[in-house]
């Protein structure tokens, strides 16, 4: 597996508004994946990926879940919502 460079990988940093959430801004690699959540969750987000395609300003993103529902004997269940906050600015 080869290692990207800083520069290689495309970083894009989008701000939501702020309605009390513990979240104002996360920023994602190239492929949409939350590196870091900002100013609180990343242990919640980081890992969750963003639809590229649903991010402009005014829009709530759409995001991929991956549930655990090991009660239930099923693992990896994936579910695509959307966020309740809109994008207000991108970096």
């Amino acid at each position: 597996m080869v290692q990207k460079t800083q520069e290689e990988i495309k970083i894009k940093k989008i701000y939501f508004e702020d309605r009390g959430q513990d979240f104002l801004s996360w920023t994602l690699d190239e492929e949409g994946f939350v590196l870091i959540s900002e100013p609180f969750q990343t242990n919640i987000w980081k890992g969750t990926q963003v639809i590229l395609e649903t991010i402009q300003i005014g829009a709530r993103p759409k995001v991929i879940l991956e549930w655990n529902k090991a009660r239930k004997g099923i693992r990896g269940v994936k579910d695509i919502t959307e966020l309740n906050y809109q994008v207000i600015k991108i970096e």
